[in-house]
Order: C-alpha cells, then sequence, then structure tokens
C-alpha cells in the first residue's frame, strides 16, 4: 500500500511539472526550420537566404555543439503569417550572439542582433531570453538566424503570439518569485538548522539548493538583466554550478542515508561517484567531449544514487520514501530531456521555460520534506534513547542502592574476621619474639663459628697458592673467559677514569674489546699498552701462563702447552716476551704485589 501511495504522488508530480504552460499556436500561423552547421564559417546571409541555398539545411530538430570549440550555425524559418496577430520567435539564452537577417518589403537586407553577451537596453526586446518579432504579412517571408556559440546543447525555440508573449512574461515574475522564494525559504531554513544541530546534511542540502538557484538565474539570463556588467557567456559558467548542483546531490545523499555511519562501502561508491564528477572537466578541457555538462553522465551518477536510496529504504530507513521520490523526479526530467536532445520527444519544447525547473521545484519541496521527516525520525529516536537512559539510569540508582546494603553487610563481617585475624596474629608475635631470641643465640654461635672458619679457609687457601701450583680449572673459577679477563684489564688499566689517548676527553661508548671517544672517535683497544699487547691467543690462557711465572712453579713447557692446548712456540715466545720486559723494568717476577701488577707493563 505504501508503495502505491509513493507511485500515485510521483505520477501527480510528474503531470504538474509537464502541464505545458503556452498554448498551441493558430493555424493562420505555419512555419518550418532548418538547420545548418557552418564549420568553416564561409557562409553569407544573401546567399543562404536565397532559395539555390535550401540543399545545403537539413531538417535535424536537434543540433549538438561542442564544449571548447566555437561552433556558428544558421537557421532557416520560413513562416506564413496571415493573420492580423504579430507573433514572437523565442530562443535558448545559451547562445553567446545572435544575428538576425531578413529581407524587407524594399528588397534590403536587415539585420538585428542579440545573444547572451548583448546589453540588456540594447535588446529589440527587453526579455531574458532572445526574442524577435514575426509580423503578420500576406506573403511567405523567410528568416534567417546566425548564431554563434561555446556551449554544448541543443537549439530550443518557441513561437508564440504577441500577446501570449507578454502574458506569459508577467506570469513569469510570479512564477520567478514563487520559484525564488522557494529556493532562498528552503536555503535559509537548512542554513538555521545546520548551525543549531551541526548536522552536515542540512549544509549540503542547502548548498545544493544555492547552486540549484544560481543556475536557474545563468540558464534563465537574469544576472545580466541586474548585474553592473554583463557575463561572458562561456561552457564553466554553465557548466560549474551544473556539477555544484550534482556534487552537493551526492554529497546529501551520503549523509542522509547515513552511508558514513552505517554503510561504508556504499558511502565508499559514492565518493567514486563525486571522483568521477570532477575528474570528467579536465577530460572535457583536454579533449572536447562534454562530460563534465552532460545528461547521461548525470543520469548515470544519479541512477546508482536512487539504486543506493532503494536499498537503505529496504533496510529500515522511512525517511528515504521522501528522498526516492525527489531523485526520481530528478531521473525523469533528465531522461525526457536526454531523449529531447537527441529527437525522440518534443512535447517539452511546448513549455520552454518552466518544464525543468517545476522539476527542479518539485523535488527541492520532495527533499525538504524528506529533511522535515528525517528531523522528525531523529527526534523520536532520541526521545526513546532519552527514555531508555533514565530507564537506565533509575535501574542504575536501584543498583547503586542494594550495592550499599550489601556493602556494609560485608564491612560488618570483614570487622568481625579483623578482629578475630587480629588475635590470631597477636599470638603468632608472641611465637615469633621467642623463636627470634633463640635465633639471636644461634646466629651469635654461627658468627663465632664462621670466624674461625674463614681464618682457617684463607691460611688454607695461601699456603695451598703458594706450596702448590693451581690447576687451569681451578683457576678458570676466579676467570672464567676472555670476557672476564678483558673487564679485569679494563677496571684495572682505567681505574682512575678513562682520558681519550688523543684528545684527554673523558666520554666514551665501549664494547667488549675497546673504548670509542665520544669527541673525536678514537678507538682504543683494552690490552693497548698493557703486557698483553698483540697477543695471539686467548686471554685467559694468558693470564694463566703469567699466574704460572710469577708461582716460580714453572712446570714443563710440553706439559703447558698440553694442558692450555697451545703450540710450544707461542708459550716460549710469550714468556720470552714477559721475562724480556721484566728484566728491561727491572722487576723481580716473584714480586710481593702479585702476579696482576704485571699486566700495566707497556709492551714495546
Amino acid at each position: 500500500m505504501k508503495w502505491f501511495a509513493f507511485v500515485v504522488l510521483l505520477l501527480i508530480c510528474t503531470l504538474v511539472v509537464c502541464t505545458p504552460i503556452c498554448r498551441a499556436n493558430e493555424n493562420k500561423f505555419a512555419y518550418s526550420v532548418k538547420f545548418l552547421e557552418d564549420k568553416n564559417q564561409s557562409h553569407q546571409p544573401t546567399t543562404l537566404l536565397g532559395k539555390s541555398a535550401d540543399g545545403l539545411f537539413t531538417r535535424a530538430l536537434t543540433n549538438k555543439t561542442s564544449a571548447n570549440a566555437p561552433s556558428i550555425y544558421w537557421l532557416k524559418i520560413k513562416y506564413s503569417n496571415s493573420s492580423m496577430q504579430t507573433y514572437v520567435l523565442i530562443l535558448s539564452i545559451i547562445f553567446k550572439e545572435i544575428k538576425y537577417y531578413q529581407i524587407d518589403q524594399n528588397g534590403q537586407l536587415q539585420m538585428s542582433e542579440n545573444g547572451y553577451s548583448t546589453n540588456w537596453l540594447s535588446k529589440t526586446i527587453e526579455h531574458n531570453a532572445p526574442a524577435f518579432y514575426l509580423y503578420p504579412s500576406q506573403e511567405p517571408q523567410t528568416l534567417l538566424v546566425k548564431i554563434t556559440t561555446r556551449m554544448p546543447g541543443t537549439f530550443d525555440f518557441s513561437i508564440v503570439r504577441n500577446d501570449e508573449f507578454y502574458n506569459n512574461a508577467l506570469s513569469r515574475f510570479y512564477y520567478y518569485g514563487l520559484f525564488f522564494g522557494s529556493l532562498i525559504v528552503a536555503t535559509l531554513y537548512c542554513l538555521v538548522i545546520y548551525i543549531g544541530l551541526r548536522d552536515r546534511v542540512y549544509l549540503y542540502y542547502a548548498l545544493y539548493v544555492l547552486s540549484f538557484l544560481l543556475f536557474a538565474a545563468i540558464d534563465w539570463g537574469m544576472l545580466n538583466k541586474y548585474l553592473p556588467f554583463s557575463l561572458e557567456i562561456s561552457y564553466d559558467l554553465f557548466a560549474i554550478p551544473y556539477a555544484f548542483m550534482t556534487i552537493f546531490l551526492l554529497k546529501y545523499a551520503q549523509h542522509f542515508l547515513q552511508l558514513n555511519t552505517k554503510y561504508r562501502q556504499l558511502n565508499t561508491i559514492v565518493f567514486s561517484l563525486i571522483a568521477i564528477k570532477i575528474v570528467t572537466y579536465p577530460i572535457t578541457k583536454l579533449t572536447g567531449i562534454s562530460l563534465f555538462y552532460n545528461d547521461s553522465v548525470d543520469i548515470a551518477l544519479i541512477m546508482i544514487t536512487a539504486g543506493i536510496g532503494v536499498y537503505v529504504f529496504s533496510k529500515g530507513f522511512k525517511p528515504a520514501k521522501y528522498y526516492l521520490i525527489g531523485i526520481s523526479l530528478i531521473l525523469i526530467y533528465l531522461i525526457l530531456f536526454y531523449f529531447k536532445n537527441i529527437g525522440y520527444i518534443n512535447f517539452i519544447t511546448s513549455s520552454p521555460y518552466f518544464t525543468g525547473y517545476n522539476f527542479g521545484l518539485a523535488e527541492v519541496l520532495i527533499f525538504s520534506i524528506s529533511l522535515a521527516d528525517r528531523y522528525k525520525m531523529l527526534q523520536t529516536e532520541n526521545r526513546i534513547k532519552n527514555e531508555n537512559v533514565l530507564l537506565l539510569k533509575d535501574q542504575l540508582i536501584n543498583q547503586l542502592n542494594l550495592n550499599e546494603q550489601h556493602k556494609e553487610e560485608i564491612n560488618k563481617k570483614l570487622e568481625a574476621k579483623v578482629l578475630e585475624r587480629t588475635a590470631e596474629l597477636k599470638e603468632a608475635n608472641e611465637l615469633l619474639e621467642l623463636q627470634k631470641t633463640e635465633i639471636q643465640k644461634l646466629n651469635e654461635s654461627l658468627t663465632h663459628d664462621n670466624v674461625k672458619l674463614v681464618d682457617n679457609v684463607a691460611k688454607i687457601s695461601k699456603d695451598r697458592f703458594d706450596l702448590k701450583l693451581i690447576t687451569l680449572d681451578e683457576f678458570k673459577q676466579i676467570y672464567p673467559d676472555d670476557e672476564a679477563c678483558y673487564k679485569f684489564v679494563e677496571n684495572l688499566k682505567w681505574k682512575d677514569g678513562y682520558h681519550c689517548a688523543k684528545c684527554n676527553y673523558q666520554h666514551y661508548s665501549n664494547d667488549k674489546v675497546a673504548r670509542k671517544c665520544s669527541k673525536c672517535g678514537y678507538v682504543e683497544s683494552i690490552l693497548v699498552n698493557t703486557i698483553f699487547s698483540r697477543i695471539k691467543f686467548p686471554l685467559h690462557k694468558a693470564f694463566y701462563i703469567i699466574y704460572v711465572l710469577h708461582s716460580g712453579k714453572i712446570p714443563s713447557q710440553e706439559s703447558l702447552s698440553s694442558t692450555l692446548e697451545l703450540r710450544r712456540a707461542t708459550i716460549s715466545l710469550f714468556v720470552r716476551k714477559v721475562k724480556s720486559i721484566l728484566v728491561e723494568k727491572k722487576i723481580n717476577i716473584k714480586t710481593k704485589e702479585g702476579w696482576t701488577n704485571f699486566i700495566l707493563l707497556k709492551d714495546h
């Protein structure tokens, strides 16, 4: 039932906006129109007015022009006006320059000029659209119209009686007031709501209506009437406001249908449609193919958007029904206008001024209703949410009261448990105090025994170290690997602090075997300027060799070579090097300071 009401409303709107305003011409006025595209701009009016030039013209009712290249077209209108009425020829206002040529009764060529770029006060008939009088005549007349344009479009024209022309002109003022007033009210209405709610759907709709208003003012030639200067006719003058209408309509659809929050994939599709519309502008400029200001492109884009609206409506978003009515009106007009442009239908020509804008005005009103319905739905949702919030708040308060009662009960139980536990802890503390006293006595006894034990161990260790050479495995318990040996040499070498050998800087970065100056970058090995400089075997083995030399209990080189897993020549060379340094420094190998005192001896 709801879909039936939707279809009925859509049909009513379509019938209303398609109702012709101009009445048909009387039978006493007959005319024929032929077209000629002057590609080389070589034809002259005097030649074309002759009967011999009739073969150059065609009877095509539509002629598409390109987007960039200037074009010249000729219209040859033959008419017979045997009535006593003056008729008016009305052409589309999109043409930059229009010149009318006619042979008068004296055989002279008469010319008058009109067009978008013509000054308002210099027009023959002060009318938004180019108009020309067709006076009564007993003889058939020929009128030649030269049209210069850069605009892509069709040659729309109509011929009406003079009294109808002026009656329609007066009625248009009422229509203009209704049309522009409705658009201005819709724009201000949406802007006020946007300022209050900060909902961007109202902003985009206001911009859409404003673009529609601007396009209508340009298309009807009203700006040249009221501006202190004349606008130059151009492709961009019409195409840019028209494109803004499409772009803002798509943005409006995005937010109205809540695609940006609920339907991410559909939102991406609409973004792509907007990008396609924007990209058609440079394509049009580069190729001359009119894609930016093109009914087919807009039909495709809006049809996809309408399909998205149907999907969202099927998901339960009820305000989409008004959106679908409005978008359907736009599609119906664009499709009818497309078929008119390619010559399949002509009935729209009977209402040349208002048909498209009747659709637009009806669509604006429908969209305004859809916004109001959406606002009402959102208000209802907010009211339900607020009621749910209040209900939840009451539930939370009741739950908090229950929690408070439960908390008091638990606190009472905890207080009883604390008193019980405090008594237990008091008994435990008394027991611990007794144990503490006993432990202190045991510690005093153990301390006395430890002192004796340490003295005995120290004495035994000293005797063992002095009297008996310790094994390599026992030595490794003190110096287990090269890393431990490097660390020992590093701490011994720089025990008074690091100073760079090049710049005397005190800060450095280090690794396992060297330190690097943070200022000049000089890298100094840990073993430089020590007795281990330039050794070619593991450092912990060199430590053990020096220990053995210092002990005085030197095993055979074969035994030491087997223990350390080094060649005899390597051990012999290092032993001679150490002894040479000790002799040079006049240091006794059996020094009291210990074998580690040899480490910082420089190797020359």
